[in-house]
């Protein structure tokens, strides 16, 4: 503890010798503690951690700064010290003071955190479980593999790692929605620790106001960087960590699948490859900072292998009466990590069933895709019935906007933003965000090998691949129709305004030229040393294209931390930093946002205690009218104000600046908590997804194994869409 009762030390603009306010050296060793600030100030301020003795000319520890509002008065946050050097803490004044702004600190407490403790515990438990985990995999698995796909899946945990390299540098790249999605994990992190399970409104959102992201934005995937915050790791690392695992999960959903299509091991890692590194993807991860398109990007493989097992494998067969697993988890995993997603992959695969109307129309398939669909909305029902409810019944942006915009009825102007996003040839291959150049190959080899293709199943499914990718291709190009299409189907357009921007399909077009490329090898047109040489090649250029990448990526790198995410929540200082802002009531305004009760003045408050969205308050009403108290929470439908004597409940609605309004009756005199209760019918829907994820477990990976050769997509079953090519050749 630095301060106590002393006043503190004063700074403003006519200092001319002092540039901050810092106080005197502490080392409270390495660790992780909790700080609280009190301050006064006004201007722009900063503040953080330096060393008392700098290294190599860097003052600050982490060479972090974060800004502090000068609305408030005190700031507490959690941080981790990483060694024993003494530090100070330091606030200013920035160079844009101007008269009259000043600082002052008056007191910092520093206390240790018991995760101080837990971590190293958890690190050491982890390690060992990742040590058990491979040993048992090496076991029973890797070493039975042949010698081929062992190489090539330590070449794609390679390419895995190689993908993550901007992540081992110190700092993050500030740029696109990184602010948000830190603030999701942030917000998933507090959820837990207030008792939410699942978290459905994520309290710490806009000075505790609390936002309902997480009934809109699914964010299962975070619950892991959450609960990495939970034990000790800093919001910094726990991304990182959550991202590399983004990296090795796709890598494998990819191999999975593209060998599920080609039975072979080298074209299914170089599609794998060609995905993991493409440009689209690449872009989503470091510039655009998307992380639902990055982790929603795990599961379209697996939807791509099973439409095309769904199209070309034996209807009889044992093995397609299973085809509905992979596409349920490919859709359901896509529905919670990214909504938007899994309306596009769902749209193109409804074009994809109408023009494979025949096959779509067999007994068999249909079978198997209203199991899916079955499947998908009951694991995912406790994600579902809170997101229609809200959209059906709640006053939000999302809602007031797309109902506006469809009655001004101008297209050209509506849809501009929308049409900017679309590329022409040149963008497709040059652009970071787009095909690239490894992916604009296997165009290109696939265009020039045609004449060499053997006429089988496997090459006629393999051309509609091609000729459908390039219809999807055409949808995020310049030369679509789009505002043709609006004008004519009222769907179209409120399709259009949904997923925001048009080059969003491109995330499918890289999973279908991945899966391209990967059919294109296993033709063995040229011989296995040919076929090595194309992959090298393919492979070696995408790589080559995420170094050139990433040297503009390493240039423009912060550290983050839990202050600085809180501070840089927007553009600019004390920026709410709620993106379009599309789940925000519409009776609130982030410019008048309180952060205090407020009571009506016949009412006599005499406790109000608060803990995260839960407010315990006790209050006398002497008066024959009824009273109000408006709360500094968002109102969203479930929150109720309960008589802890009796079980009374209080009406709650949205007050003033759409904030939680709690009516007390006229002589009521006691204690009521005032939190948000899910409904009966969101727990009902939370069990029906347990059963059905239980039943899943059983179905999947016990009664499965029972039942040998039934495997999906066993080899024996796998009959008219295996290249022929390479039967003949294997009896040369």
């Amino acid at each position: 503890m630095w301060g106590g009762d002393t006043e503190g030390n004063y700074l403003d603009t006519s200092f001319t010798d002092a540039k901050a306010v810092v106080t005197p050296a502490f080392a409270p060793g390495r660790g992780i503690y909790y700080i609280t600030v009190s301050y006064r100030g006004k201007g722009i301020i900063k503040a953080g951690f330096l060393y008392d003795q700098p290294r190599n000319g860097v003052e600050l520890v982490e060479n972090d700064e974060y800004y502090m509002d000068p609305e408030e008065n005190t700031l507490s946050y959690r941080f981790k010290l990483r060694d024993d050097s003494p530090v100070r803490y330091k606030i200013r004044l920035t160079g844009d003071a101007g008269d009259g702004d000043y600082v002052q600190l008056l007191d910092v407490r520093i206390a240790p955190s018991r995760l101080s403790y837990v971590y190293p515990v958890f690190i050491c438990a982890a390690l060992l479980l990742l040590f058990d985990a491979l040993l048992v995999f090496y076991d029973k698995v890797y070493r039975k593999w042949p010698k081929e796909r062992r190489v090539v899946s330590l070449i794609l945990l390679l390419a895995a790692l190689y993908s993550s390299l901007p992540l081992f540098q110190n700092g993050l790249s500030a740029t696109g929605d990184l602010i948000f999605h830190l603030h999701r994990i942030e917000g998933v992190y507090q959820g837990l620790l207030a008792g939410q399970f699942p978290v459905r409104i994520q309290p710490g959102w806009m000075d505790g106001n609390g936002y309902a992201v997480s009934v809109f934005y699914g964010d299962v995937l975070l619950y892991f960087p959450a609960i990495l915050r939970m034990v000790g790791f800093t919001v910094q690392d726990a991304y990182k960590i959550f991202v590399i695992g983004c990296h090795i999960a796709t890598a494998a959903a990819a191999y999975f699948s593209f060998r599920k299509i080609t039975k072979n091991d080298v074209a299914a890692a170089t599609g794998a490859i060609l995905y993991l590194c493409s440009a689209r993807r690449i872009y989503s991860v470091y510039t655009n900072t998307a992380a639902g398109t990055y982790s929603g990007m795990i599961f379209y493989p697996l939807i791509v292998a099973a439409f095309w097992q769904l199209y070309t494998e034996d209807v009889g067969s044992k093995a397609y009466k299973r085809l509905w697993l992979p596409l349920a988890a490919g859709f359901g995993g896509l529905l919670i990590t990214h909504t938007l997603g899994c309306l596009v992959v769902g749209s193109v695969s409804l074009v994809l069933c109408l023009l494979m109307i025949r096959r779509t129309l067999r007994k068999e398939t249909l079978r198997e895709l209203c199991k899916a669909v079955l499947a998908a909305v009951l694991l995912h029902l406790w994600y579902l019935v809170p997101l229609i409810q809200y959209m059906a019944t709640e006053k939000i942006h999302i809602n007031r906007n797309l109902a506006e915009e469809a009655a001004a009825g101008d297209y050209y102007a509506l849809l501009a933003k929308f049409a900017a996003t679309g590329k022409n040839g040149y963008e497709f291959i040059m652009d970071q965000g787009a095909v690239g150049c490894s992916l604009a190959l296997v165009i290109v080899l696939y265009i020039i090998t045609i004449p060499w293709h053997p006429k089988t199943p496997y090459t006629r499914a393999a051309r509609v691949l091609f000729g459908y990718t390039l219809c999807v291709l055409w949808t995020c190009s310049a030369y679509f129709p789009v505002t043709g299409i609006a004008q004519k189907s009222g769907i179209a357009y409120k399709f259009f305004e949904t997923i925001q921007s048009q080059d969003r399909i491109l995330s499918v077009v890289v999973a279908l030229l991945a899966c391209l490329g990967a059919v294109l090898l296993s033709l063995d047109l040229f011989g296995h040393k040919t076929t090595y040489i194309f992959a090298g090649i393919l492979c070696g250029i995408a790589l080559y294209q995420n170094l050139q990448y990433f040297e503009t990526v390493e240039t423009d790198t912060v550290y983050l931390e839990e202050a600085d995410v809180n501070a840089r929540m927007g553009k600019h200082p004390y920026d709410y930093g709620l993106g379009n802002a599309e789940y925000l009531p519409v009776a609130a305004s982030t410019y008048n946002i309180t952060k205090e009760t407020v009571s009506s003045e016949t009412l006599t408050v005499t406790a109000n205690d608060r803990r995260y969205l839960t407010y315990d308050t006790t209050v006398i009403n002497n008066a024959d009218a009824e009273g109000h108290i408006v709360y500094p929470i968002l109102y969203y439908s479930g929150y109720r104000a309960v008589d802890r004597t009796d079980g009374t409940v209080l009406k709650t609605a949205a007050g003033d600046n759409g904030q939680v309004d709690v009516t007390v009756p006229a002589g009521y005199a006691g204690t009521f908590r005032m939190a948000f209760h899910e409904p009966w019918y969101w727990r009902a829907a939370e069990l029906v997804s347990l059963a059905a994820l239980i039943w899943g477990f059983y179905d999947f990976f016990i009664k499965n194994k029972r039942q040998k050769g039934v495997s999906y997509g066993d080899q024996k079953n796998y009959r008219s869409c295996v290249p022929q090519v390479r039967q003949s050749r294997a009896g040369d």
